[in-house]
């Protein structure tokens, strides 16, 4: 006869078999734990320190996550570059979902096949600038996007650091500037890792019938 054995806690307390499960380790929240950044997304959410090889908890500007999800995102032990940069500590975004904007942007821009949706970021009467490419309008930031493919194959962005600032009163606007790299493959097989720097305003504006974030001007400098 086989008995079903009760599971207990480090003290010896039962524990109920219906709460929620967490980590690597599949086991219950208990002590310190870090959540991951990709939280939405991941598999676990939430892990305990000593499971991940942490001893603490990491600085604030740290973005933190766990190793399957790193696998996924493409970045770095401690979250840095691909798509998720670091913002300071006392960062100056007046919306949240900046953050969102700015990380679905490059990886949107990233694949060759989205120029509508990579548009549909702009303002209608926005400016972009890329080294000595300019586009204003949509119609014509459209055809600075075709153009970006005329030579290049495949890219991949790794956006660095963002630093945002508010020059006026409201939430309505806000600017950045933006630190990265970029890792191209031309059509002809050459592959080059190009750092960049940008410059963008962002604006609130009417999309169908909800209130969006927009790139109202954006700049790249690229570092030859």
């Amino acid at each position: 006869m086989e008995i079903e054995m009760e599971e207990v806690d480090d003290e010896g307390n039962p524990i109920d078999p219906n709460e929620p499960r967490y980590c690597v380790c599949n086991g219950v929240s208990f002590g310190t734990m870090i959540q991951c950044e990709n939280s939405e997304n991941c598999k676990y959410e939430w892990f305990h320190l000593e499971c991940v090889g942490l001893e603490e908890i990491p600085a604030r500007t740290t973005k933190w996550y766990c190793p399957d999800c790193r696998r996924l995102l493409n970045i770095g032990e401690k979250g840095e570059g691909g798509y998720f940069p670091i913002y300071p500590v006392q960062d100056l975004l007046p919306d949240p979902e900046i953050r969102t904007f700015i990380t679905n942007f490059y990886r949107i821009s990233d694949k060759p096949d989205s120029n509508e949706l990579w548009v549909s970021h702009f303002t209608e009467d926005a400016q972009v600038t890329m080294g000595n490419d300019t586009g204003h309008g949509q119609q014509a930031i459209r055809e600075l996007r075709g153009r970006m493919w005329n030579v290049v194959a495949e890219r991949k962005h790794v956006v660095k650091k963002v630093f945002p600032a508010k020059f006026q009163d409201g939430d309505g606007e806000c600017e950045c500037m933006l630190f990265g790299d970029v890792h191209i493959k031309t059509k002809e097989g050459q592959e080059l890792v190009v750092p960049w720097a940008g410059h963008a305003t962002l604006t609130k504006a009417i999309d169908g019938s909800k209130e969006k974030w927009k790139f109202a001007q954006y700049r790249v400098w690229l570092q030859r």
